[in-house]
């Protein structure tokens, strides 16, 4: 995987049991989905993609299509296999996660933590402390690969960084509290 490249990937599935379609409401003329995107296009990488499975990839294709994402469909409860598919196809070396219904979304706090994370050579990254839905975390594509090939427990397929977590004794986890003149964004 390619060491320097950096993937931006945004989690998002329309069947939601509470709201289905959320990400595709609308939101200050356009939609949640196209919030998400927009802000995150703020950051520099070297791909951008919804990270999606089959039954909402054709909804998702044409306001992916605007902003300048790909569309990867993946397993509809395997998030983790998702994101590791995503870092193989576009050989990236660090991933931003970030989720579809997080309009408010930093693309200034998803710089400061890349830095961080990437000056640290860590696993996973992420701030404590930020305003919920403007954070995102980062992840080694190293370690992205080894949590999908040991990773069995359902909850740590479904949310792609459980595994890391529950095993920081193998994984180096940096979680900053976030500057406080970052907490008002």
């Amino acid at each position: 995987m390619g060491i320097d490249r950096l993937g931006i990937f945004i989690q998002v599935r329309l069947g939601s049991q509470r709201l289905a379609a959320k990400a595709l409401l609308p939101l200050g003329g356009s939609t949640v989905i196209e919030q998400a995107m927009a802000a995150l296009r703020a950051v520099p990488a070297d791909c951008y993609a919804l990270l999606t499975d089959a039954s909402s990839a054709p909804a998702l294709a044409a306001p992916a299509g605007r902003h300048g994402y790909a569309v990867v469909v993946g397993p509809a409860e395997d998030v983790l296999a998702r994101y590791e598919a995503a870092a193989v196809r576009f050989a990236t070396g660090t991933v931003v996660r970030a989720t579809g219904d997080s309009p408010l979304v930093s693309a200034r706090l998803a710089r400061e933590i890349i830095g961080i994370h990437r000056a640290a050579d860590a696993d996973l990254s992420h701030y404590l402390g930020c305003p919920l839905g403007t954070g995102v975390e980062v992840i080694a594509a190293r370690a992205l690969a080894e949590a999908a090939r040991l990773a069995e427990d359902a909850a740590e397929r479904e949310h792609m960084s459980t595994y890391l977590y529950r095993h920081r004794d193998r994984f180096t986890v940096l979680e900053p509290a976030v500057p406080p003149e970052l907490t008002h964004l």
